[in-house]
């Protein structure tokens, strides 16, 4: 797609709004009687343009040519004309962008840098033409990559900041986003998501979570809110063992509260010698950020408004950080080494938001040189090669590629790039060594029905195949993505870039084969080579088993 379509139709939006986006009729004298776009048949020049959901959302054909816009007066346009061939650069707070994306980066966040792609578990609209970096390099025929925009780039916050500074603008931004649906307000950096964080709280369902007493946690403004008449707990739905864990919270005055880590499945109330309870709240003592019943924290100056809790479980090692400051460490002789993460409001109220877990001792599955430590079978069709990048790469199939080492409980993180459109394969686990396929399967999946990413296609991406289908497609095809596989005892939960997508417990009679019944002990991890199709690529895969208790 010309550059100037980009330039030509984001003049229209920014000059007029949406829908009063117009076009040259063709067939005036000099192109000097407009009519909207969309009330005007696409002209046939153009329609080989129309690739992407923003253009089948908009139904725009716009025309090549265009007059000078309004961007000059925002951004210091170098050339003021956009003619078929010449695009204008926009100097925004980052520097110089060209197109549609300096409009989008500099422009419609007023003054704010762009959300790069791993900031949301949306659904993301493809503008070309620019290449993904990340993306391989060494295909036979190689994609370009499309430049993606999460979805949730046009919503909530920073829709109400293009309502104050540009006008109509949000109109056509809100419209965009709803084309795949609702999009989960909660975000994750690309950083974050390479050192292996993810979301426990989506910012706006308790999917992963169990209140008691029913009704105690509401979900407002992307908060987690408790104001109890009695105390309210709120408990993951998985169990963990050496994590970090950061999150926001606001204590209204007199509040009793505490984040508890590391708790038994039937231990409400807590019992804080035999879990870790940090206290939060506004009484002086003990100071906030104490282990209840163990050690009181180094107390730090009163302060209103939202803080920031940081903790990390290590082995026997406790740190407790507030607002960037540390104020305990302590050392236990006898740890409990694994448990629930849960939230405690005694008294008082108190929101919490911005939760976020990151594994800790987790150990790499593939050495991004060879296969050591993994199994092939030759007999099958499946073909395992490293690239020179040092990627695991997986093409054709029936067959799959199975690690040598076995788990039973345990956390698994590895990036996926899927090298074509609406392809087929899955991550197995604790499956029995040598079978074929014969294991719990974490799908991979991208495809979604009617521009809905909550109606997955076969599964979707992070489904627990056959059992729970993924609650939302987060990924795109020909896009790298993160995944997160967890499995304690009969419970599964999988993440795809930091998004939590199912969370299934396994409440079949017992069966040594998972296909009939529930399979707790160890097995192998397989990743699947589905059909002649399969082409995927994977890397940074890394596990942690979870310790016994």
């Amino acid at each position: 797609m010309p550059r100037a379509w980009h330039g030509n139709m984001m003049q229209r939006w920014w000059r007029w709004g949406w829908p009063h986006i117009w076009r040259r009729q063709p067939s005036s004298p000099g192109g000097t009687f407009l009519r909207p776009i969309d009330a005007a048949p696409a002209a046939p020049h153009n329609r080989r343009h129309a690739r992407t959901a923003i253009h089948h959302t908009l139904a725009a054909r716009a025309d090549r040519r265009a007059g000078r816009g309004l961007f000059h007066r925002q951004f210091g346009c170098t050339r003021s004309w956009m003619g078929p061939r010449r695009v204008g650069r926009f100097r925004g707070p980052r520097g110089r962008h060209d197109g549609v994306r300096g409009l989008v980066r500099a422009g419609l966040a007023g003054g704010r840098s762009h959300l790069p792609l791993a900031q949301t578990a949306a659904g993301r609209f493809a503008i070309p033409p620019a290449r993904d970096s990340h993306a391989p390099t060494h295909f036979t025929k190689p994609s370009p990559a499309p430049m993606r925009y999460p979805a949730a780039f046009f919503g909530g916050a920073h829709v109400r900041i293009i309502a104050q500074r540009r006008g109509m603008c949000c109109l056509l931004m809100l419209g965009l986003a709803g084309a795949a649906g609702a999009q989960p307000p909660a975000a994750i950096t690309p950083q974050e998501l390479n050192e292996g964080w993810i979301l426990l709280f989506d910012g706006a369902t308790l999917f992963g979570w169990q209140a008691v007493p029913a009704g105690a946690w509401q979900v407002s403004e992307s908060a987690l809110h408790a104001a109890p008449a009695e105390k309210a707990f709120l408990r993951s739905t998985s169990q963990f063992g050496d994590f970090a864990l950061k999150l926001r919270y606001l204590a209204g005055p007199q509040t009793d509260a505490a984040v508890v880590a590391r708790l038994a499945s039937q231990s409400l109330p807590p019992d804080p010698s035999k879990c870790y309870m940090v206290r939060l709240g506004t009484p002086d003592r003990p100071p906030e950020g104490s282990l209840l019943g163990r050690k009181e924290a180094r107390a730090l100056p009163a302060r209103a408004g939202w803080r920031t809790l940081e903790l990390c479980f290590q082995g026997g090692r406790v740190g407790v950080a507030l607002d960037g400051q540390q104020v305990l460490d302590y050392a236990d002789p006898q740890p409990v080494r694994r448990g629930h993460v849960a939230i405690v409001c005694s008294k008082g109220s108190l929101k919490v938001a911005e939760i976020k877990l990151k594994p800790l001792s987790m150990k790499n599955l593939f050495n991004g040189k060879d296969l050591s430590g993994w199994k092939t079978y030759p007999e099958l069709k499946t073909i395992a090669t490293v690239t020179p990048e040092g990627w695991l790469r997986l093409q054709n199939g029936k067959g799959q590629l199975e690690t040598e080492g076995q788990w039973s409980d345990f956390t698994l993180q590895l990036e996926v790039f899927v090298n074509g459109q609406g392809l087929n394969s899955g991550v197995f686990f604790r499956s029995i060594p040598g079978e074929i396929w014969n294991g719990y399967e974490s799908q991979i999946h991208n495809g979604y029905r009617d521009g809905d990413r909550t109606k997955p296609v076969d599964c979707g991406t992070g489904g627990i195949f056959r059992r729970q289908n993924a609650r939302r497609v987060v990924p795109d095809d020909r896009q790298w993505f993160w995944k997160t596989i967890h499995a304690d005892g009969p419970h599964m939960a999988v993440w795809v870039n930091g998004y939590q997508v199912s969370d299934w417990t396994d409440t079949r009679p017992p069966d040594e084969n998972p296909r009939r019944g529930r399979r707790l002990k160890a097995g192998t991890i397989i990743l699947q080579g589905h059909d002649p199709k399969t082409d995927l690529f994977f890397r940074n895969i890394r596990i942690a088993e979870l310790p016994l208790q």
